[in-house]
């Protein structure tokens, strides 16, 4: 079977009578696919060429012998996958040598070249057989190493506010080594985890895929972690930044290597990404603003309300409303109560855990521009937030006419008062 030849890059090797050129149908293909290595070997002898494939490590310190020109040695034989080629294409003056695998796997990953002993010299070109992730799993344990939980993808996992985790991520199956992200919602936290790579197999005959683990020494569980996942997502990169260098050597010679490139390094299907996650629900905790600090209102606007959404786990039992109304005397609205023209309430909306306090001020007047100290209670504690009412000095307009409606007001009812008093003396 012939194959199409994606990547055509031509590397060269002259050695005094001999010439070796070497090409490959691509140097990185996912598991399944077929892959063609071709020696052209050129001499002036008009004799017969002794070549071996060899195989070197992706590490690229132990190789071996896959096997002659026309002969697979035993073991790679045996996995059914190497076939090796050789043709006569003028006279004994230029030879074809072709090394074909089939179903490709991770394990033959590595240096493939081919090598003419007699002549010390060689030639190689790298392979990379991508293999996807095949699994991710989370853990956890506390601190003392007492209690470890191993976790379903998706599993709704329940935590005390403030508690600290040893998180573990575990991810295998993969070639080359994955790339793997720790997040909780859009946030990454990789950076605060340890990550430790092991490299499986010999990468010659048996299986060859990278191990990860990606640990943490304490992850404190914080309130913006409710109802938001925390995911660990691994994947294989597709391509790598830099030129592939393809080795090259002959001993006791001079040689020249020249290459020609008339194409680009491409693979058949995209990397699919492989996660593991869980949905982070609090037990408890203390009540949590969700609101700004700062509002604007007009004066003498009517019925402003201060509204804060409060989110607490059990739900706030007591809510209220701190402000001054001298330099030295606080004063205290309670949840239902009034004092003068504000009202403190707490409403409890459709979750459990959400409720809103709002402070309604029927008209404003200048003493309302103040800070306001809103406190929600419950049994995780009590929490505090400030709320500074704002005069909006671009509502002039709106002003002056609300200000002559209180003058206009207070005029009639000053006349009213007036008359009355005339009337009583008069009678």
């Amino acid at each position: 079977m012939k194959l199409p030849w994606i990547l055509a890059s031509i590397f060269t090797v002259v050695s005094g009578q001999y010439s070796i050129n070497m090409r490959m149908s691509s140097a990185r293909i996912h598991e399944g696919g077929d892959v063609s290595a071709t020696c052209v070997v050129t001499s002036h002898l008009s004799v017969p060429v002794l070549l071996y494939w060899v195989k070197k490590a992706p590490t690229g310190h132990e190789e071996v012998e896959i096997g002659l020109a026309t002969h697979v040695n035993e073991d790679f034989r045996k996995t059914g996958r190497y076939q090796v080629n050789q043709e006569v294409v003028n006279e004994y003056t230029e030879f074809r040598f072709t090394l074909t695998i089939t179903n490709a796997q991770a394990v033959d990953s590595g240096e493939i070249g081919c090598r003419i002993p007699k002549q010390n010299i060689e030639i190689f070109r790298k392979l990379v057989v991508i293999a996807q992730v095949q699994s991710v799993s989370l853990r956890s344990k506390d601190l003392d190493n007492t209690h470890a939980i191993a976790y379903d993808k998706g599993e709704m996992a329940q935590f005390n506010e403030g508690e600290l985790r040893k998180f573990n991520c575990s991810v295998n199956g993969s070639h080359p080594e994955p790339h793997v992200k720790i997040m909780i919602g859009d946030r990454d936290l990789t950076s605060d985890f340890t990550v430790d790579m092991t490299l499986v197999g010999d990468g010659f005959l048996r299986g060859r895929y990278f191990k990860v683990e990606l640990y943490n020494n304490a992850l404190r569980i914080d309130h913006t972690f409710r109802g938001k996942n925390l995911t660990c997502i691994a994947h294989v990169r597709e391509s790598h930044s830099g030129h592939q260098h393809d080795v090259t050597s002959q001993s006791g010679r001079q040689h020249d290597v020249t290459s020609q490139s008339h194409g680009h390094n491409v693979t058949s299907a995209p990397s699919q990404a492989v996660s593991s996650y869980i949905n982070v629900n609090l037990r408890a905790f203390a009540p949590k603003f969700l609101c700004e600090h700062n509002v604007t209102a007009s004066l003498y606007q009517s019925n402003i309300e201060l509204a804060c959404p409060v989110f607490a786990q059990p739900a706030a039992d007591k809510a209220k409303f701190h402000f001054k109304i001298l330099s030295s005397v606080n004063q205290t609205i309670i949840n239902g109560t009034s004092y003068g023209s504000l009202t403190g309430k707490l409403i409890n909306e459709a979750k459990s855990d959400s409720q809103k306090m709002i402070l309604k001020i029927d008209s404003v007047y200048p003493q309302h521009f103040r800070k306001y100290y809103f406190e929600a209670v419950n049994t995780e504690g009590s929490t505090i937030h400030e709320i500074e009412l704002l005069r909006d000095k671009r509502n002039t307009d709106v002003e002056s006419q609300a200000s002559h409606k209180v003058f206009s007001s207070f005029t009639a009812n000053l006349a009213v008062f007036a008359l009355t008093v005339i009337i009583h003396y008069i009678g």
